[in-house]
């Protein structure tokens, strides 16, 4: 599991600085952080709401199993 700067490799990150600064040169600093953070908000809801799913799937299938 990646959890600092140093665990991405440096391929990626070298790629991702690339693209954030076209876009930030393109269309300036605040609407890329206000547009990535959305984006990143939304991933981060999305994976929340399928564990949490993950977990009352398997309270199920214990409550069935009684």
């Amino acid at each position: 599991m990646i959890r600092t700067h140093n665990d991405v490799p440096k391929r990626a990150r070298n790629s991702i600085t690339i693209q954030m600064s076209k876009l930030v040169k393109k269309y300036g600093e605040k609407p890329v952080r206000l547009v990535a953070m959305k984006y990143l908000g939304k991933l981060q809801e999305q994976r929340l709401i399928e564990k949490t799913i993950a977990i009352k799937e398997e309270e199920l299938r214990r409550l069935k199993k009684k």
